[in-house]
């Protein structure tokens, strides 16, 4: 029986949509960066070690490993997640500008989700879309730069070049897309 001084504490569509998001997020990413001040801000939260920047979260690898492991390793990671693309000029300014010089200067290449494995000089990113027309290629590379994973080379301002996908170990970069319709 309510009083006056109680409330009927009904909850919405949208608190029950909020509270059972926030228990799956702790069940699927127990380290959270933020604490939950504003249901608006659920979409946008990062696993603890990831930087936000925009609607994505990144994680720099702090450790050498092959492509393909690097691939695994951002799933291993979050669910959520994959290696980083950069698919045009906005998004590669962000992953160059934003995220690894201000981390490391010069001093690491970095694997991004980009490779030809499937089909040998058929670049694909590692969200499904093809290369298209953009690219950051390092001008007058051989035809064997050109294969393989891609990494953002720091001896050439980060741009493009293709190692071997087994042989090659470097750090590596994830994301985690956080955009509508875009997590997996």
């Amino acid at each position: 029986m309510a009083t006056a001084d109680s409330k009927d504490v009904t909850e919405t569509p949208q608190a029950e949509i909020f509270r059972t998001e926030i228990i799956n997020y702790f069940v699927t990413c127990p380290l959270c960066l933020e604490e939950y001040k504003d249901p608006t801000d659920l979409p946008y939260l990062c696993p603890k070690d990831w930087k936000r920047i925009g609607n994505k979260c990144f994680f720099l690898s702090s450790y050498q490993t092959s492509c393909l492991q690097a691939s695994k390793r951002c799933t291993a990671l979050h669910y959520k997640a994959r290696l980083a693309t950069a698919r045009n000029k906005h998004e590669f300014k962000t992953l160059t500008k934003q995220l690894v010089f201000p981390a490391t200067q010069h001093t690491r290449s970095y694997f991004i989700g980009l490779d030809d494995l499937d089909h040998p000089s058929s670049f694909k990113f590692s969200d499904g879309s093809p290369l298209g027309g953009y690219n950051e290629w390092i001008p007058d590379l051989s035809n064997t730069e050109r294969t393989g994973c891609v990494i953002l080379d720091h001896e050439e301002s980060f741009m493009w070049r293709g190692v071997d996908k087994t042989k090659h170990e470097d750090y590596f970069i994830c994301e985690i897309n956080k955009e509508a319709g875009h997590e997996r």
